[in-house]
Formats: C-alpha cells, sequence, structure tokens
C-alpha cells in the first residue's frame, strides 16, 4: 500500500470517528440545585385595644411612681422640720431654766456695787450656784465624788501624787475639778491629787 492510499484511510476513519461521536447523545451535568427560601417569620399583630390598654396601665404606673415618690419626699421634709422643731423645743426648755440663776448673778452684782459688801457678793453668788446645781441635777447630772475616796481610773484622773502618812497610798486627798455623770455616763473626770507613801 503507498503512502497515498494510508493517508486517504486515515482520513477516512477520522471522519468516521466524529461522525459517530457527532452522533452520541450528551448526558447535561446536573446544575446545582438552590436552598429553598427560608419562610419568613411570623410577625405577632397586637390589636389595638390591647395596645391601649397596655399604654393606659403604663401611664397608670408612672403616674403612681411619682405621686409615690412626691410624697416620700414631703415625708422626708416634714420628718426633718419636725426634728428641728423638737430639737428647738428641747434646747429652749432647758436653756430657760438658766435665766433665774443669770438674774441671780446680775442682782448679786447691784447690790455689791451698791454697798461694796463681801458679804453680800458672796450670798449672791452662792445663790446662783446653788440655782445652777438645781438646773443639772433636774437634767439627771450627779456630781462624781472624790474627795477621800479611793482612787478610781474609771471616775477620777490623777494630776499628781503627794506624800502622806495620814492616807492609805492611792487616796484623793485633794480635788482640782469636780467630775460630772449623766445616767452613769461621765461627762468630766474629777482631776484629783493622789496619796503616795512615804519613803
Amino acid at each position: 500500500m503507498t503512502s497515498k492510499n494510508i493517508r486517504k484511510n486515515k482520513k477516512r476513519m477520522n471522519r468516521q470517528t466524529q461522525t459517530e461521536s457527532a452522533g452520541q447523545e450528551q448526558i447535561p451535568f446536573p446544575e446545582p440545585q438552590a436552598e429553598p427560601a427560608s419562610a419568613p417569620e411570623l410577625v405577632e399583630i397586637v390589636p389595638l385595644a390591647a395596645l391601649r390598654e397596655a399604654e393606659a396601665k403604663r401611664d397608670e404606673y408612672l403616674e403612681l411612681a411619682q405621686r409615690t415618690r412626691a410624697e416620700l419626699e414631703n415625708f422626708r421634709k416634714r420628718v426633718e422640720r419636725e426634728r428641728e422643731e423638737l430639737k428647738r423645743a428641747s434646747l429652749g426648755g432647758f436653756l430657760k431654766n438658766f435665766f433665774g440663776p443669770f438674774d441671780d448673778l446680775e442682782r448679786a452684782i447691784r447690790e455689791g456695787e451698791k454697798q461694796d459688801s463681801y458679804e453680800v457678793i458672796h450670798a449672791g453668788v452662792k445663790m446662783v450656784r446653788d440655782n445652777l446645781w438645781k438646773v443639772l441635777e433636774s437634767a439627771g447630772v450627779k456630781k462624781i465624788e472624790a474627795l477621800e475616796q479611793k482612787f478610781d481610773p474609771g471616775v477620777h484622773e490623777a494630776m499628781t501624787a503627794l506624800p502622806s502618812d495620814k492616807h492609805e497610798p492611792n487616796t484623793v486627798i485633794e480635788v482640782f475639778q469636780n467630775g460630772y455623770t449623766l445616767d452613769g455616763f461621765v461627762l468630766q473626770p474629777a482631776r484629783v491629787v493622789v496619796s503616795a507613801p512615804k519613803n
């Protein structure tokens, strides 16, 4: 077979192959399926009457809260005012007890200026002291007993110690300043001198 015949056979075979390929049925590639769209969310529709009722209750609760707040503020102011009035009345009642002794002191000064007498001034000052003590005593104030008493650090304050052969050690032998209590509470300790043993 010549080369010319071989070339013709190849061409014929190629045409046959193409014809067979054209005659075959093409199988389409499956298209990707799109995901189904999600269903829309259902929105609950509130009836208009229910909405108005809720708004009315909201306004009612708001008004109640505002009214309660105003009442509490008024109550706080009233309590504060009453407390101030009670304080003023209590303090005024206590201070009023000092007017009498103060008048006595003024009278003693006037009488002393007229007569220039020590006895008159002494008597006037003593009267003022006694009246002032009555005021303090009526309020519950008590004087701390100190002189010739055993030293008690709870109610006495030792200023110094002096040797003494007439007293037991730690005995109050002199009072510099009186001490006072109110219902058992020490307002002021008694400032004292205590005895110490002689060497």
